[in-house]
């Protein structure tokens, strides 16, 4: 997330601050504005295929072509990710000179395909039917109507699974022709088959879907995940080629298989012609390291032959192994070079009808080469097999299965937990069974329809949708490094989101981390003490490279809550109270809590922030939706501690405040305040907030007092002279600790951050000061005060001063207002905005989602957003992607709340009233207030 611009106090607009982009150049900076760093906004994008794994992605490969563009993977001595690129071609659609996010600073070029399948015969192509040069081929872009194809409940489709790309390498039988179950049907499950009618003409809204024709190829995938084509071979109208690209799971590397097979409607299997051979055209580019934008490593030699694997490899350049890349046909047959040196091309023997290439990843050449005689050693169905049934043991709308049984013989183990720690034990109610859910979610799907919410293609459309998204969250938004093994948290590792390659702490604990959480407890608590580990050296910073060093300074209060808040999510989800126990959480949590801490202010018993959610500068210090999300943290974080037998102490909701010891580890900045009027607080009248006492804050020091004792983290038990510290003895949480702080951060709030407003008294978005000085109404989609809802800060405690759920209802329906300058537009894919991208934000329709705003399933059912995957915004007319395409955290985070959404609409009274949140989805302690 970058910048959002400048909101206005008290929802109006000055003159003269208005900004509007101008095709991505930058604006002149006015007197007193904030420097923003903003995303250019795209006319145009077009349609990508996606897969990958934790150690390897695909980001980009072609529905027009099923071409490969790049090959990406993690590395942790670069503190980036590392893409092998295809030849340039030219420059790229709607994208400046090296402001873009497939292109290299100063290139202007953007990468052709890297590996294309093509089909020859005698010399002739039949297959791409035009030059590979662009990025769209003569066939025009894929048909995947396949998104509204799939029945409520049913498995992900049209597929066919192990159909055949089933060309044999030394770990497979003999080949094989015609449809392969998957094992995943031989276990019991429902045969990963194309259904009877699923090419059928579907209408999703008022779009309709594009449909197979003679000359497009048609794209689905399988299990929501491996990319499969269906391409009409012109030359050859008995014949069909299926390419299908597979990043198995749990292996460093991946694989695509091409395979001829009969036309429908051709009767018996006919003879090949003489003369076809299928193949792998490989046009290597340069090697790129992408922290946010690309930029091309200088020194590339380019693939070399290595004899000794019969591979292709590919090192990035430089003294110190980073990564490589090598390509080994399933046969082991050399590649050729092309005429002129420009590329290589792998080939099938003539007449053979089918044909695999595996691609292996390590950190240099060596590793990439064996690891690809390893996955031509276990061979396609088996890697194929595993992958589908991975998938479908954590599938959101099956009954979720055991997902660490064995793999199959020569296989690594998918995800491993490190360690003999066994799996983590299912929690007692009410968090609910992975079966409960995935039929509860069904049931959401059908009531939505018979409520009118959903057509019955939209929600068909809206499962596929779903899954597919969770897939690429689980992915793209988490890593492991070549060099390391190590895991990574990351807004997306797809080039086309325009800061790639980078952390973000908000993004990957409060939006992708609950999908995690969701679909596999025991790899999210690899990830989460991972993520201790590693971010928490700089908690609250703005940015970070992936090795948590900081790469983008600036302390933000969100992402400091978001550490403890993920933390009870994940205790409440799983009852693991053994996550305590790890250093890295115990060290991680000290480390946070006194960041947070040290910028507390003494008059007012807020914390201050420096950034927004949006990474812009604050327009006052103090932010309440920073503020409620910390108090909210800090109290789920000591009622989790007291269920699971970490006991807080007896009405912890309502302790006094605790204080603390000398602030510490403060970065030196100061946060930037506005001119205050002359009067600092809001107008008296109607409607004006109650007046409140300021919660005590003796002993806290002021935000503006940084200390200069750098690194110090509270020690445990007891502190300076009459205080208590955030640790206990033995250096666990304190439960007392915490609910003290939380219920002097909520007095604070209530006190000092409540307005007068259109319709009584609203939550501002900041404050200055006391009594609200200063006072700022606007909102933003990245921290929307929507979210004090369902994140349970609104359910009235029995000391309040007021009544929050009405402040909270006030502030909505400002948000959603005419009143709000950054209200939503017109169109039927409205949302809230704000300066960052004057366009709807998939961030406020998982809010919107999460608060109760049913209708959001039908906008994500129809928005075509990027070719079907979470974006930052959209059109309001169209629904296509306007600005941050392939936003891998955003997915989960849509993902999550859309799963919250069916689970407790199928929990709702048949009148629709009463509607109850659905157990164990983390999003708080209390309910919305809508």
């Amino acid at each position: 997330m970058q910048g959002t611009g400048r909101p206005q106090p008290a929802g109006r607009s000055r003159p003269g601050t208005e900004k509007q982009p101008r095709d991505g150049a930058s604006e002149p900076l006015l007197p007193g504005s904030p420097i923003l760093t903003v995303p250019e906004e795209l006319a145009a994008v077009e349609p990508v295929a996606v897969t990958g794994n934790f150690w390897v992605s695909l980001p980009d490969l072609d529905p027009a072509t099923a071409a490969a563009r790049s090959v990406g993977v993690l590395s942790g001595v670069a503190r980036a990710l590392i893409e092998f690129t295809g030849a340039p071609v030219g420059r790229q659609p709607g994208h400046g000179d090296g402001h873009g996010p497939a292109e290299g600073p100063g290139t202007g070029e953007a990468p052709g395909p890297l590996l294309m399948p093509v089909v020859e015969q005698d010399g002739r192509r039949l297959w791409p039917p035009a030059p590979e040069g662009g990025r769209a081929a003569a066939a025009g872009p894929a048909a995947t109507g396949a998104e509204a194809s799939t029945a409520v409940g049913a498995r992900h489709g049209p597929a066919t699974t192990a159909s055949g790309a089933s060309a044999a390498g030394a770990g497979d039988g003999p080949a094989t022709t015609g449809p392969r179950a998957s094992a995943a049907a031989a276990a019991g499950d429902r045969p990963a088959g194309r259904r009877p009618g699923s090419e059928s003409p579907e209408t999703i809204g008022d779009a309709p879907q594009q449909l197979p024709s003679p000359d497009r190829p048609e794209l689905h995938y399988l299990e929501g995940w491996v990319p499969q084509w269906h391409i009409n071979l012109p030359g050859l109208p008995d014949w069909r080629l299926e390419v299908t690209w597979l990043a198995p799971a749990g292996q460093r590397g991946f694989a695509v298989a091409l395979r001829l097979f009969p036309a429908a409607g051709s009767g018996d299997r006919p003879p090949l012609p003489a003369g076809v051979r299928l193949g792998l055209l490989v046009r290597p580019g340069t090697v790129c390291r992408t922290i946010y934008h690309r930029r091309p490593l200088a020194g590339d030699a380019g693939p070399f032959p290595y004899r000794w694997t019969r591979a292709l490899a590919w090192e990035a350049p430089g003294s110190v192994p980073v990564a490589a890349l090598a390509l080994r046909s399933a046969a082991g047959d050399p590649p050729e070079q092309e005429a002129g040196g420009d590329g290589w091309a792998f080939w099938s023997p003539p007449g053979a009808g089918e044909f695999i290439v595996y691609g292996g990843v390590a950190p240099e050449a060596d590793g990439a080469a064996t690891t690809a005689v390893h996955l031509a050693r276990v061979g396609w169905h088996r890697l194929l097999d595993a992958t589908l049934q991975w998938l479908a043991a954590r599938d959101p709308f099956l009954p979720q299965q055991d997902g660490s049984q064995p793999p199959a013989a020569g296989e690594q183990a998918p995800v491993a937990p490190h360690g003999d720690r066994p799996p983590v034990e299912s929690a007692p109610e009410p968090a609910l069974s992975p079966r409960r859910r995935a039929a509860l979610r069904r049931a959401g799907l059908e009531r939505a329809v018979a409520l009118g919410l959903l057509s019955p293609p939209e929600a068909r459309a809206l499962e596929v949708r779903l899954r597919r998204n969770l897939w690429f969250s689980l992915f793209y938004a988490h890593g492991r490094t070549l060099d390391g093994d190590d895991w990574v948290l990351l807004t997306s590792r797809s080039p086309r989101y325009y800061v790639s390659g980078a952390h973000w702490t908000r993004d990957s604990l409060l939006w992708a981390f609950p999908a995690l959480l969701c679909t596999d407890p025991d790899l999210a608590r690899e990830v989460l003490v991972a993520a201790f580990a590693r971010y928490t050296r700089y908690p609250g910073e703005h940015s970070q490279y992936l090795d948590g060093t900081v790469l983008y300074p600036g302390w933000e209060l969100d992402q400091a809550a978001a550490w403890p808040l993920t933390l009870a999510r994940y205790l409440e989800a799983t009852g693991d109270t053994s996550v305590l126990d790890e250093p890295a959480v115990a060290a991680g949590l000290a480390a946070v809590l006194a960041a947070a801490e040290a910028r507390r202010d003494e008059a007012t018993g807020l914390v201050a922030t420096f950034l927004l959610p949006s990474d812009d500068p604050a327009q006052a210090p103090f932010v309440t939706y920073d503020n409620a999300l910390y108090a909210q943290a800090l109290e789920d974080l000591a009622r989790a501690l007291a269920r699971w037998d970490r006991p807080a102490a007896p009405g912890h909701g309502d302790a006094p405040p605790v204080p603390v010891g000398p602030p510490v580890a403060v970065a030196p900045e100061t946060p930037w305040r506005p001119t205050l009027p002359a009067s600092t607080g809001p107008t008296s009248g109607a409607g004006a907030a109650p007046s409140v006492r300021p919660a005590s804050t003796a002993g806290v020091a002021s935000s503006a007092r940084p200390s200069s004792r750098a690194g110090a983290a509270p020690s445990a038990g007891a502190g300076p002279a009459g205080t208590r510290t955030a640790l206990r003895p033995g250096g666990g949480p304190d439960p007392a600790w915490l609910a003290g702080r939380a219920a002097q951060t909520r007095r604070a709030v209530l006190a000092h951050c409540v307005v007068p407003g259109q319709w009584g008294p609203q939550f501002a978005w900041a404050v200055a000061g006391p009594g609200g000085a200063g006072a700022v109404l606007y909102d933003e989609p990245p921290g929307t005060l929507e979210l004090l809802g369902p994140y349970g800060f609104a359910r009235r405690r029995p000391d309040d001063p007021l009544d929050v759920a009405a402040v909270l209802a006030n502030t909505v329906r400002w948000i959603y207002s005419a009143h709000n300058p950054y209200g939503p537009p017109a169109g039927p894919f409205a949302t809230p905005t704000c300066p960052h991208a004057r366009h709807p934000w998939l961030l406020s329709v998982a809010a919107g989602l999460l608060a109760g705003r049913r209708e959001y399933l039908g906008w994500l059912a129809r928005a075509p957003m990027d070719s079907g995957f979470a974006c930052e915004t959209v059109d309001a007319a169209t629904g296509q992607v306007r600005t941050g395409p392939a936003f891998a955290t955003c997915a989960g985070f849509v993902t999550w709340a859309a799963l919250a959404a069916l689970e407790r609409l199928a929990l709702e009274e048949p009148d629709g009233r009463n509607a109850r949140e659905a157990p164990g989805m983390g999003t708080g302690s209390g309910d919305s207030a809508q």
